[in-house]
C-alpha cells in the first residue's frame, strides 16, 4: 500500500479572517495572496525581496518566522509571550519586548478587523460565558473575565472549527471509501487527515479526499462561502508525505 496526507491549507488563518469579518484579510485569501508574505512584511518592514532570506544564524526566513508570530498574534498573545516564543523559535533574532510590541501593533494596522474581533468576543464574555462556533459546538468559558479567558475565546472559535471542520469530512470520506478496495483513513491531525491505499486506486482516493476537505464551511462573506483549499501528498510513509 501506499500512504497519503491531506490539510487543509492555512486553514486556521482562514477561518480566523472570515469569523473576523476582517475584509482585506479574506481578499487576501480569495485572490490568491501568499497571507505570510504579507504578514511578514508587515512584521518587519522588509521588502518582498527580503521575504524569504534566511535569519542570520538560523536556517528559517522572514516569512517563516512572519508566519509564526501572525498565528500567535491572531490569538491575542501578550508581547512577554510573543517575545519568549520568538527567541525560543529563533534565537539569533534577539527579540525584544519593544519588537513585541511593534509586531503586535503592526499586525493591527495590517489586520484591523481581528481587533474588532477581538473586542467583539471580550464583550460578549462579559454578557454570556456560553459560545458556539460555526459549526454549533458549544463551550462554557468559567472564571475571571480576564486576558487570558479572553485569549482562551479567540483560539477556541477558528481551532474548534478546524477540527469540526475535518472530522465531519473523514466521516463522510470514510463513507465514500467503502466503495474502494484496500483504501482506509488511519489519522487524523487536527488540520489534517492520512491513511493508506494500493498504488492503483490512489487517483480515486485523491479525488475523494480533496472533494470532501473541500466542501464549503457553514459561513460567509459578502456571498463568498469559506472553501478551504486541500493539500494532498502521498509516499511510502507518513514523512515522505510531509
Amino acid at each position: 500500500k501506499i500512504f497519503f496526507d491531506a490539510d487543509g491549507s492555512q486553514i486556521e488563518a482562514r477561518i480566523t479572517a472570515w469569523v473576523a469579518n476582517d475584509e482585506n484579510y479574506i481578499q487576501g485569501f480569495l485572490e490568491g495572496r501568499d497571507i505570510h508574505t504579507e504578514n511578514a512584511i508587515g512584521l518587519f518592514g522588509i521588502s518582498e525581496a527580503e521575504v524569504h532570506d534566511k535569519i542570520s544564524g538560523s536556517h528559517y526566513s522572514y516569512r517563516d518566522v512572519g508566519k509564526r508570530a501572525s498565528h500567535a498574534i491572531n490569538y491575542k498573545i501578550g508581547p512577554k509571550k510573543l517575545k519568549d516564543l520568538m527567541n525560543e523559535y529563533v534565537p539569533t533574532l534577539e527579540f525584544s519586548m519593544r519588537d513585541a510590541n511593534q509586531f503586535i501593533q503592526s499586525f493591527k494596522d495590517l489586520r484591523p478587523g481581528i481587533t474588532l474581533w477581538w473586542g467583539k468576543i471580550a464583550g460578549e464574555l462579559r454578557r454570556e460565558r456560553t459560545h458556539y462556533n460555526i459549526f454549533g459546538r458549544r463551550r462554557v468559558f468559567l472564571g475571571r473575565a480576564g486576558e487570558d479567558l479572553i485569549r482562551a475565546a479567540v483560539a477556541f472559535f477558528p481551532q474548534s472549527a478546524a477540527a469540526d471542520h475535518i472530522n465531519r469530512a473523514i466521516v463522510r470520506i470514510e463513507s465514500r471509501l467503502k466503495d474502494v478496495e484496500g483504501a482506509e483513513i488511519l489519522l487524523q491531525v487536527h488540520d489534517s487527515v492520512a491513511g493508506q491505499c494500493y498504488p492503483e486506486s490512489l487517483d480515486s482516493v485523491r479525488k475523494i479526499v480533496i472533494e470532501e476537505l473541500e466542501q464549503p464551511l457553514p459561513i460567509e462573506y459578502n456571498n463568498n462561502p469559506l472553501i478551504i483549499p486541500a493539500d494532498f501528498a502521498s509516499g511510502n510513509s507518513w514523512k515522505e508525505c510531509k
